[in-house]
């Protein structure tokens, strides 16, 4: 992970400006499951975290090791905010991966 996953992770929105500000990678893949800053705040259900990379230019299309994108991530936990903001900002609708119990 880099610095700017541990930031987002944290939800430590001004370590992520400073960072952002000093123009590191905001599309860095971990080493684990290829997840970008974007996954963390997807699945932290942090809209202005998500709004934050994606306006410091976080590719919402950019999938993980699996497959799975940041809205799909944002759709199976249902973080409904987030998914119309990326949908908004030109993330293909999504798809549930786990269906409702």
């Amino acid at each position: 992970m880099t610095a700017l996953h541990l930031a987002v992770e944290g939800s430590e929105m001004e370590t992520v400006r400073v960072l952002i500000d000093h123009k590191v990678d905001v599309n860095a893949v971990d080493g684990k499951g290829g997840r970008t800053p974007l996954f963390y705040a997807c699945e932290l259900n942090d809209k202005a975290m998500v709004q934050l990379l994606t306006e410091a230019g976080a590719d919402i299309h950019l999938a993980n090791y699996a497959g799975i994108s940041p809205v799909q991530v944002a759709s199976n936990r249902r973080c409904t905010r987030i998914v119309a903001y990326l949908v908004e900002h030109g993330a293909d609708n999504p798809t549930v991966l786990v269906s409702p119990e």
